[in-house]
C-alpha cells in the first residue's frame, strides 16, 4: 500500500498532468501500462489485440485525465477506462459472438501457451501430466458454457488474481455483489464439470 507520502506526490504529478505537463504524463504511463496491457491480454488472449487496447486506453486518459476528480485511485481508473475499451473492441470485432473461451492463448511474448489449472503434485510423470491435460481441457470446455458474467468474473479473479477491491473499480458494482456473483459463477462452473462427467 502506498505511504501517504507517495500517495500526496502522485497527486501531485497527476494535477501536473492535467494542466498539461507530458513528463508528467509519461510518469502517469509508466506507472500503469503493465497493469493495463495485462487486464487487456487477459481478455482479448492476443498480444496485438492486447497493444490496441493499450494504445487507445491511453489515448482516452489523455482526453480525458483533466476530468479525473481524485474519487478513486487512478489505477482502478484507468483499469475500468481499459475494460471498456476492451469490450468496445469486442464489439467491433465480433468476437464476443464468435471466440470460444479457451485457456490455451498467447503470453505476453506471442507464444503459445496453456495457462495452469491447478496440481496438487504433476512432478513428471506422464500419467498426471496427461490427467492434468485432461483437467485444462475439461474447464476450457465448461467455461465456454458459463455465461459472459460468469466467465467475466472468473477470469478477473481465479485467472488474473485481482483483488475484490480492484474488481470493483473494474464493474462498477458493490463488494457484496462482487462475492455473490463470484461465488453463482463457481458453483455453475462446478455444476458444469459434474454435468460433463469431469469430477476431480
Amino acid at each position: 500500500m502506498a505511504s501517504s507520502k507517495d500517495s500526496r506526490e502522485l497527486c501531485a504529478v497527476i494535477r501536473a498532468a492535467q494542466a498539461g505537463d507530458e513528463s508528467a504524463f509519461e510518469q502517469i504511463l509508466t506507472l500503469v501500462e503493465t497493469p493495463v496491457f495485462r487486464l487487456a491480454f487477459s481478455m482479448l488472449r492476443r498480444r496485438e489485440d492486447a497493444e490496441d487496447a493499450l494504445q487507445e486506453t491511453m489515448i482516452k486518459l489523455w482526453r480525458t485525465l483533466p476530468s479525473y476528480r481524485f474519487e478513486c485511485p487512478i489505477l482502478p481508473y484507468v483499469l475500468r477506462m481499459t475494460r471498456t475499451t476492451v469490450l468496445d473492441i469486442l464489439r467491433r470485432t465480433e468476437q464476443a459472438r464468435k471466440s470460444e473461451i479457451s485457456l490455451t492463448a498467447e503470453d505476453e511474448d506471442g507464444e503459445r501457451v496453456t495457462m495452469d489449472v491447478a496440481d496438487p503434485d504433476p512432478g513428471n510423470d506422464p500419467v498426471k501430466s496427461y490427467e492434468r491435460d485432461e483437467r485444462v481441457r475439461a474447464v476450457r470446455v465448461a467455461m465456454g458454457q458459463l455465461s459472459e458474467e460468469h466467465r467475466e468474473i472468473l477470469m478477473l479473479k481465479e485467472i488474473q488474481g485481482y483483488s475484490y477491491e480492484y474488481i470493483c473499480h473494474l464493474l462498477d458494482l458493490e463488494m457484496g455483489t462482487v462475492k455473490s456473483r463470484l461465488a453463482r459463477a463457481r458453483k455453475k462452473l462446478a455444476e458444469i464439470l459434474i454435468e460433463n462427467g469431469n469430477i476431480f
